[in-house]
């Protein structure tokens, strides 16, 4: 008869993982039936390619509901920098979160540093041409959107492999200005998906400044 449940799982060593992001943290709440993790990267170590392990870890976790909402978040302390997509895409990879996932949430931190050139963070490279299909996932948010290349690559990637796709929203951090022609560039990509509900929101802007059809 129990109707609400939140469970939060600390790691105090991180056990599993995909390439250099580990699992350092796991809340899983059925009122807003959200599943959300918190990824560490890290420098000294690059797990195999172990999406099954993660999903092993991930399972245990499903014990009390189901999901239809994920919440990734890359701590910005450890990850600075880095690429995100191809983790994210792994991710979804996995059955039970691809077929669970409706609405997708990605929090990055702020950039302290750049990240480091031949990093493997964005490895396998070939994520940016690969077909999934993510049937299910119909809303995609991103907070503190820098502007770099490999998030471009996300976005595009995203809209190619969500068919059901119905708003998009990303959250610029200070560095993305419409000076200096980033927020074009994220437009360009809008415009190009005229049926999905396209949103940019300023980093000191109000958080939902939507604008239907990647209008300018």
């Amino acid at each position: 008869m129990v109707e609400k449940v939140l469970w939060l799982c600390h790691y105090s060593k991180v056990a599993a993982g995909i390439g250099l992001w580990g699992l350092a943290m796991v809340r899983l709440e059925t009122e807003s039936n959200a599943l959300c993790l918190w990824m560490d990267c890290l420098h000294s170590f690059s797990f195999s390619r172990t999406e099954l392990s993660l999903a092993q870890e991930i399972e245990k976790h499903l014990v009390v509901c189901n999901f239809s909402v994920l919440d990734l978040h890359f701590n910005s302390f450890k990850t600075s920098g880095h690429a995100f997509g191809a983790f994210v895409f792994r991710l979804l990879a996995i059955h039970r979160i691809r077929t669970a996932t409706k609405i997708l949430k990605i929090g990055l931190g702020e950039k302290a540093i750049a990240c480091p050139v031949n990093c493997p963070c964005d490895e396998p490279k070939n994520w940016r041409s690969e077909t999934i299909t993510l049937i299910n996932l119909e809303e995609v948010k991103i907070n503190v959107f820098e502007g770099q290349e490999h998030e471009f690559d996300f976005l595009r990637q995203i809209f190619k492999c969500t068919p059901m796709l119905k708003r998009i929203a990303v959250k610029l951090s200070d560095d993305v200005t419409a000076s200096n022609g980033l927020c074009t560039k994220i437009y360009d990509i809008f415009k190009e998906y005229p049926y999905v509900e396209c949103s940019v929101v300023p980093s000191s802007g109000p958080e939902h400044s939507s604008q239907s059809g990647a209008s300018t």
